[in-house]
């Protein structure tokens, strides 16, 4: 988009914190107003997909090509909060490991303030859950749950002609299982895999 104009913002964040040997606490709410938001993924075009001069119609429906691309919003704003726990369980290996269990919630709003419209790429109401394993500060090892509710249709913008996205609907929430690695050979290499979806969950 050779028209894109740069995004500004300015955020008030509001959080309390608690840190100790074993365990931390966080929640934070925040609101942010922006400037030319920039929205990704917009659909700007839709044309049909022509064979000889005549539309392709498949099942009774017209074919289209859709042209996507970043976008500046009018001004809006973005609020939420976040919550994030962690607690070492118990330690192992003489002290040099530790089992642990790590939580986090997060959800968010957006709208543009002129049409009230809900700005697509927010993210639905979120939460981590996880176990983690950690030997000193070589080896991290981690089995996360990540759970994602559903859209509502209140919070997706459907375009002003639902004919043109015909394709685009709410979905309902879903739940993944990720392996996570990290490994430090030595101070400045670090080394990390991952191994995401493991029971391959369609959503």
């Amino acid at each position: 988009n050779p028209d894109l104009k740069p995004e500004t913002s300015k955020s008030i964040e509001l959080g309390w914190n608690y840190l100790d040997d074993t365990k931390s606490f966080a929640v934070t709410g925040f609101y942010t107003k922006y400037d030319q938001f920039i929205e990704e993924l917009h659909n700007v075009k839709t044309q049909p997909v022509m064979v000889n001069g005549k539309p392709v119609i498949i099942n009774g429906r017209p074919i289209n090509l859709y042209t996507y691309q970043a976008v500046n919003l009018d001004k809006s704003h973005i609020y939420g909060l976040e919550v994030k726990a962690q607690m070492d369980l118990f330690t192992i290996q003489g002290g040099s490991g530790t089992i642990g269990f790590n939580a986090s919630l997060a959800y968010a709003k957006g709208r543009e303030n002129g049409t009230k419209n809900p700005i697509n790429s927010v993210e639905p109401l979120t939460a981590v859950i996880g176990i983690d394993y950690q030997y000193l500060d070589q080896l991290y090892l981690s089995a996360r749950i990540k759970a994602v509710r559903g859209k509502k249709n209140n919070d997706i913008y459907f375009k002003e002609d639902p004919q043109k996205f015909g394709s685009l609907q709410s979905t309902p929430g879903y739940a993944t299982l990720d392996l996570i690695a990290e490994y430090k050979p030595q101070r400045d290499i670090t080394i990390n895999a991952g191994l995401y979806n493991v029971l391959d969950k369609q959503y």
